[in-house]
């Protein structure tokens, strides 16, 4: 019945020593914790601490698990191996899988109470005022969440996939008798309570159903809505005494909920192991279904009518999509007042959530923004090297290919989507926001974690409004952004205010590792001069692609991407790919042949995509001669090994245009045809 397959692995990272680090990482995490328990017994009856550490409930068992993840998120990053592995990076349906997760949670406590309360065995407690039943079902979202959110992250996210990569079919069990004993780690429990054994059992149990779910689902997020749902209804239930009434019927109060919890019931275990065997199922039947193939288990199903429509309204609320998420609230109130506050309606809920996001990493982040620049005005290191091409010409290729030189220090994903806080307080946004990410872009199949490159270009925009990437969230005011991509059309206080933004964004990376700098953003096609005016020294890779592809890649992101960061709807023909077509295409290439005929042999390479993905490494020695970087071995062997283990991932198939639109196409792109010797047909 199991079969034993083993969390997906990012094809990116070399098993065997992938493997060693988790497990050393593993070992210094469970080192740390005993070390803290240690410390806990040892100094509580010292201190005046209301709540020990390792209490079951209270205060105290929220700090130990925010501690413990935290050391597990740093375990983690030991090996460089992406979220997706520890099941901390989503699907782009996460809230369809979380709701679904959330209610079934919910509905078997809440079906046991209402049962247990007609057949007499629980009886209904005294009324309580409606403020009382608001503040408990808060206080059950808040506190449920929280801790669930920290103990899936241990769990099942570190310790049970560590576990199960190492031992199999036998990690998942040894990982749910972890967390069911460390459930009951103060000894009084023990001597105290004659039903504390029941209680790990039924954690243990519980432990099984949620590690299947990881497998089965594929990451944390139904673990923890399954979770979240049982805690939400506990944390209510007790809070407004709501089934605490004189019992009709003790010999069935004692079956039921034995020392009055229900987690010390059989009736539990066999309502868990039940569950248990049905994921058996599930899982020996996908794998038949699979045929080996991981990625099937992500792959989406449609669903049509009411439950449709209700996804899509959460999508409009969901404000963990918008990359801008952690710009501080001054920046947004900036970009707020640019848009004249004209917010489409069905966008305030997600503005809402957003602003007190903004608000709460603006005050976390005050001492890195304000600080840290003074200490860092009198740092130097070295110029850039710069990757420049138009969006969707295969920028993101080229960069991920020349990151891979242990020279270059890129920005990665946790920090850009930080900038203002990412060096004292990047650990946090791991959990926090990185787990709620999708783990492939939107647009198309590439794959996306928290240590991927990435653009700095997102850095300036998370430090400050001058950046075309404003555009995406206020649609509207595309004119006004779009300023920004052609310094001859900034004011000198905006140039200014993008040069500190973007110097300071720069210095903060490169605190963590000396070496080359190695920025990638199509915007900095045409600001070359800008940017030699910061790194007079920069050096610059331009890739081109045929303007047909980019066209239509161009579209395609606007459909799929744009409509997760907006907060108004665009005009009708004015959006991102309309804008490519009509100018920025022409004018931005146009604006890099100008500067880059202006710099000496040796600071500018060019490379045709189409032979870049054709004999990648052959290119890539090509690129390094012509900007004067030596070729390592050490390099070549990291590539080597890279396409020894990289999965070819599946590219998104367009509709062929029609010959009116190749026309239309070929004629306001004509010049790109020509300059890079693109066929019209």
């Amino acid at each position: 019945m199991w079969v034993n397959r083993r969390p997906t692995i990012s094809s990116r990272i070399p098993s065997q020593s992938g493997k060693i680090s988790s497990t050393y990482g593993f070992t210094i995490w469970a080192i740390a914790i005993l070390a803290i328990i240690l410390l806990d017994y040892l100094l509580y009856p010292y201190l005046n601490f209301e709540n020990r550490l390792v209490d079951e409930h209270g205060q105290g068992r929220v700090i130990f698990l925010l501690i413990a993840a935290t050391l597990a998120v740093r375990a983690m990053s030991l090996g460089h191996r992406p979220l997706s592995y520890f099941g901390l990076a989503i699907k782009n349906d996460w809230q369809r899988s979380f709701l679904t997760a959330l209610l079934i949670g919910a509905s078997v406590p809440a079906i046991y109470y209402f049962g247990s309360y007609l057949f007499g065995a629980h009886g209904a407690g005294p009324p309580v005022s409606p403020y009382k039943y608001f503040s408990a079902a808060l206080a059950a979202i808040i506190a449920g969440t929280t801790a669930i959110y920290l103990q899936e992250i241990i769990y099942r996210g570190f310790v049970g996939t560590v576990f199960y990569n190492r031992m199999g079919a036998w990690g998942v069990v040894a990982g749910a008798l972890v967390f069911a004993l460390t459930t009951q780690f103060e000894a009084s429990t023990w001597r105290e309570s004659p039903y504390a054994l029941h209680t790990v059992i039924t954690m243990f149990l519980a432990g099984i159903i949620l590690h299947l779910a990881r497998i089965y689902h594929g990451n944390l997020v139904f673990p923890i809505g399954l979770a979240c749902g049982w805690l939400y209804i506990a944390i209510f239930v007790e809070r407004t005494r709501l089934v605490t009434g004189p019992s009709l019927n003790e010999d069935l109060l004692a079956i039921l909920a034995p020392g009055g919890d229900i987690r010390n019931s059989a009736v539990v275990w066999a309502i868990f192991a039940t569950a248990v065997a049905i994921y058996l199922v599930l899982i020996k039947r996908k794998s038949m279904d699979d045929s080996g193939d991981q990625n099937t288990r992500f792959r989406k199903t449609r669903t049509k009518g009411f439950a449709s429509t209700l996804f899509q309204g959460i999508a409009l609320i969901n404000p963990f999509s918008n990359m801008c998420l952690l710009a501080p609230l001054d920046v947004w109130l900036r970009c707020l007042w640019q848009a004249r506050f004209r917010i489409h309606p069905l966008y305030w809920p997600r503005l809402c959530l957003i602003l007190a996001l903004s608000t709460g990493s603006t005050i976390i982040n005050l001492p890195e923004r304000f600080l840290l620049p003074l200490l860092l005005r009198g740092r130097r290191h070295s110029d850039p090297v710069v990757i420049i091409g138009a969006h969707r010409s295969g920028t993101t290729f080229l960069h991920e290919i020349m990151a891979l030189d242990p020279r270059f220090v890129t920005p990665r994903s946790n920090q850009v989507f930080n900038a203002t806080g990412f060096v004292l307080i990047g650990r946090l946004f791991y959990f926090f926001v990185g787990a709620l990410l999708p783990w492939r872009r939107p647009m198309d199949s590439v794959e996306f974690s928290m240590h991927t490159p990435n653009e700095d270009e997102y850095g300036v925009a998370l430090s400050s409004i001058c950046s075309p990437y404003w555009h995406f969230t206020f649609p509207r005011e595309i004119e006004f952004y779009d300023r920004f991509i052609y310094p001859d059309r900034m004011s000198a206080g905006e140039r200014r205010e993008w040069k500190t933004a973007l110097s300071i964004f720069l210095k903060k990376v490169m605190l963590f590792k000396p070496g080359v700098p190695l920025l990638k953003s199509p915007y900095h096609t045409s600001r070359m001069d800008l940017l030699l005016e910061l790194y007079p020294d920069a050096k610059f890779v331009h890739i081109h692609r045929n303007p047909f592809n980019v066209y239509h890649s161009s579209m395609h992101f606007q459909k799929s991407f744009t409509p997760l960061f907006q907060l108004q709807f665009p005009e009708q023909g004015n959006g991102f790919g309309d804008r490519v077509l009509d100018s920025n295409f022409v004018d931005m290439d146009n604006l890099f042949l100008e500067d880059a005929a202006k710099l000496p042999d040796g600071r500018v390479a060019k490379v045709k995509y189409e032979d870049f993905a054709a004999d990648t490494i052959k290119e890539v020695k090509r690129i390094y001669a012509e900007i004067g970087l030596e070729f390592t071995d050490e390099y070549r062997k990291i590539l080597d090994n890279y396409f020894a283990l990289r999965v070819t991932y599946e590219r998104n198939i367009y509709d062929p245009f029609s010959a009116e639109q190749k026309q239309e196409i070929y004629r306001k792109l004509k010049p790109l045809f020509d300059r890079w010797n693109y066929s019209s047909k």
